[in-house]
């Protein structure tokens, strides 16, 4: 279970204490130096305390739990899974036509599910993760006052794991600040917050282990790594800076066992705000496309194309018709910038061109043979359902899903 925010200020007070404590027998300091050095530990673990307290207290009210309902149904033959015997010497006696358990219908019983969420706008627009919200036939809000709403209206994208909620105030709602996760650095103290194993405004600490963390769950985004704790029931609730800003959405923890294990990832908030002002404003997500198949540069390719490792992308396939081929690009071409923004890996330039605006102009300076040439690209939109995002086993969301009778 989370590790309560009291809980960790008194391991970060013992630290502080253990350590004066170790300099003052070290360099055998009078008892008033001891006194002094005591004091000043305790006022640093104060100080800490306070700026948790302040984000708490801050980002809590509009912190939510999401129930879900899929409701009991029925399962005609058109809908089973295929002859479960395909690829093995029984396909053919149990062929996917004649297979008898086929025809006949199957009940599907009711599944309840639950995760987090947090109002970014006190109109009643709650951000939560997809995976929270998908195939529900009911959609609950909760209010840690005792207040709930059903939602009226549940925009998706699944291709990022955002939804939003939208619902009809059943009282003031207190709306959410965004924060910069651009501005994060690696060992910023942050509090994630959420319902985990249904416990309402659970709030825990930790850092940002990494940025830009590839944990192979999504094919084309980069996380936020952290160890503040995140549990079944975390899901779609923000992670948050020391000033109370989301920071990110806490998403998938990477774990053997089911549990917390010490790795986190949320959504960064510059990514989550682009997706969730478009679910607003028109209800999908429109993402630019450049048309290429492209693979990093590692040590061997940078030796033999005469470039820093990490500098840069490979383009392995140009596909005909696409803006890439419109543009000139070729394979073998390095693509070193975008836009004005450098390219070290696969994922910077799915990003930038994701984030781009179809049929507008941008610039691309690639490597070519050995010399810098920079081209004009007009990108085209991505079509609907173009990217299914992966999931691999050891990766999973931090929501709580449950059959019900």
């Amino acid at each position: 279970m989370s590790r309560f925010l009291h809980a960790r200020i008194l391991v970060a007070a013992g630290l502080v204490l253990a350590t004066a404590a170790a300099l003052v027998v070290w360099d055998g300091a009078t008892p008033a130096q001891d006194k002094r050095a005591t004091e000043a530990g305790l006022e640093q673990a104060r100080g800490l305390s306070l700026a948790f307290r302040k984000a708490a207290h801050t980002i809590l009210p509009s912190v939510v739990t999401i129930e879900t309902e899929v409701k009991a149904r029925e399962v005609d033959a058109d809908e089973m899974p295929e002859n479960p015997f395909k690829g093995t010497p029984f396909e053919d006696f149990f062929n996917d036509r004649d297979f008898p358990f086929r025809r006949l219908p199957r009940q599907i019983p009711r599944q309840e599910g639950m995760g987090s969420g947090v109002v970014i706008d006190a109109s009643g627009i709650i951000v939560t993760n997809y995976h929270v919200v998908a195939n529900a036939d009911e959609v609950l809000v909760r209010f840690a006052d005792g207040h709930q709403a059903k939602a009226k209206e549940v925009r998706t994208d699944r291709e990022s794991d955002l939804a939003v909620v939208i619902i009809d105030p059943p009282t003031q709602l207190t709306a959410a600040r965004w924060g910069d996760s651009a501005e994060l650095e690696i060992g910023d103290w942050v509090l994630a917050v959420g319902n985990p194993f249904g416990l309402e405004s659970t709030v825990s600490a930790g850092i940002i282990s990494a940025k830009g963390r590839d944990p192979g769950f999504n094919q084309r985004k980069t996380y936020l790594q952290t160890d503040a704790e995140i549990n079944p029931g975390n899901s779609g609730g923000p992670l948050v800076n020391l000033e109370g800003e989301v920071v990110g959405i806490n998403t998938a923890i990477a774990t053997n066992t089911g549990a917390f294990q010490g790795v986190g990832f949320a959504i960064p908030s510059n990514l989550a705000q682009w997706v969730v002002s478009q679910l607003v404003a028109r209800g999908s997500v429109q993402r630019a496309w450049l048309g290429v198949g492209i693979q990093p540069v590692d040590a061997a390719l940078s030796k033999q194309l005469g470039i820093e490792p990490g500098r840069g992308v490979l383009i392995a396939e140009v596909r005909p018709g696409t803006p890439a081929a419109e543009a000139g690009l070729q394979e073998q071409d390095v693509v070193l910038e975008f836009a004005g923004t450098p390219v070290r890996k696969p994922r910077d330039l799915q990003e930038v061109v994701e984030r781009s605006k179809p049929g507008e102009r941008y610039r691309i300076k690639v490597l070519r043979d050995g010399k810098t040439l920079e081209l004009t690209v007009v990108l085209k939109p991505l079509e609907p359902g173009a990217i299914a995002p992966g999931v691999a086993g050891a990766w999973v969301g931090t929501s709580e899903f449950a059959d019900a009778a």
